[in-house]
């Protein structure tokens, strides 16, 4: 018998491939899911390290972040300027 994430992987091959792991038996399922799910993580970390994937949403969020700091940071310190300027007084 074999788990249900092992049926799940295989399920994602093309029909032929599961059909031959099916017929050299359970350890060949098995060898097959494991293919596909190392493929997967390949992908997964190839795509991680490619400038610009996936970094597009939050490279933009981070630029509205950076530019908001920046107007409260001038903010406070037109602030501190004026009450350094009150203190002299």
């Amino acid at each position: 018998m074999i788990s249900l994430n092992t049926a799940a992987a295989v399920a994602t091959l093309p029909a032929e491939q599961q059909v031959s792991a099916a017929i050299a038996g359970k350890d060949e399922l098995k060898q097959a899911a494991k293919r596909v799910r190392e493929s997967k993580k390949k992908q997964r970390d190839e795509s991680h390290d490619e400038p610009g994937a996936e970094a597009t949403d939050p490279v933009k969020a981070l630029e509205q972040r950076v530019a908001e700091l920046t107007a409260e940071n001038d903010t406070l310190r037109k602030q501190v300027a004026e009450l350094r300027a009150q203190l002299g007084q």
